[in-house]
């Protein structure tokens, strides 16, 4: 008596290798929208962040120099109280300059409310591989107004670009 072996056909094998496939080329590219829609939305957290660490770095001028904005992350990091105990306005790795796909650092030039003798603060973020960890370039200034646009490769900002005056920048939140 002749006893049949079980198994897959390499024909069943196939179908089956081909059906994951075709499901894992629609669910990869919208995992990956996913990612950098994710590393969008932190960016613009840490935006806000930065704006209250700097709010509370000009209400209590932790260094004592005088000055109205820390315009530096890793001087929001690195304070200290009254009694020397370490204070840090925003996380270890926002002070880096790079969190979650996105480089952040502080624009050169900025006047608040375009007044030259009151004086703001102005930060942007930018996505360090464009289209794999972000499309959208954010800035925010010291009223906390952010604005955003998708530069392109051209990610780089260091003076304040003016976005209410530059159509191609959008207002964030509206």
């Amino acid at each position: 008596m002749k006893i049949a072996k079980r198994g897959f056909t390499l024909v069943e094998m196939m179908i089956v290798l081909v059906i994951i496939g075709i499901i894992a080329a629609f669910a990869i590219p919208s995992m990956l929208e996913s990612r950098t829609s994710a590393n969008e939305s932190g960016a613009e957290k840490a935006l806000r962040t930065i704006v209250d660490a700097e709010a509370t770095f000009y209400k209590t001028d932790y260094d004592m120099d005088g000055k109205d904005y820390s315009y530096d992350l890793a001087n929001l990091h690195d304070q200290a109280d009254a009694n020397g105990n370490p204070i840090a306005l925003i996380d270890p790795v926002l002070k880096t300059g790079t969190k979650e796909g996105y480089l952040f650092g502080v624009c050169t030039t900025y006047n608040a409310a375009g007044d030259n003798d009151k004086r703001g603060f102005a930060y942007y973020a930018v996505p360090e591989v464009y289209k794999q960890t972000g499309r959208k370039t954010y800035v925010i200034n010291s009223e906390g107004i952010m604005y955003y646009k998708d530069t392109g490769n051209n990610n780089v900002i260091g003076a304040w670009p003016d976005p209410i005056n530059d159509a191609t920048w959008v207002k964030a939140g509206s």
